[in-house]
């Protein structure tokens, strides 16, 4: 297996050695890493973040990332996809009605095609108590 690190180096961790170790703490460095502390495939999620140096500089960790051992270093890998904003709105963000308006929304003319096709206009316009499924023929 290859993982790509945050400066876009490809790191060889194979597979059949991939060792989950557990959550990593970046903000307290919990359990206590160093690079010379793992082995070949060893990975940590990290569960809080924080700037760390394991010992070849700083590693800015966000929760969701993980930390690869290579055989001589910790590598990140960054798997925490946060969204700043939307619609210029922050932190937990709900729809509104006014996000959207009908201009952009896509009417995709094949599912409009397929939605007025012959069974479900035939169906539509049968009264409710006719409206059962049939074994297809």
């Amino acid at each position: 297996m290859h993982i790509v690190d945050e400066n876009e180096n490809i790191i060889d961790v194979f597979a059949n050695t991939a060792s989950y170790q557990g959550t990593y703490a970046a903000d307290t460095n919990t359990p206590t890493l160093t690079d010379s502390t793992g082995a070949v495939g060893q990975f940590y999620k990290v569960s809080t973040g924080g700037t760390v140096d394991l010992g070849s500089g700083n590693i800015v960790l966000a929760q969701g990332d993980e930390l690869w051992h290579d055989g001589s270093v910790w590598e990140k890998v960054s798997n925490s996809a946060a969204i700043d904003t939307v619609f210029t709105r922050t932190g937990d963000i709900i729809a509104a009605a006014s996000d959207y308006n009908a201009s952009q929304i896509d009417n995709d003319s094949a599912l409009l095609a397929l939605m007025s096709a012959t069974p479900w206009t035939s169906l539509r316009h049968r009264p409710l108590q006719q409206r059962h499924l049939q074994p297809a023929r």
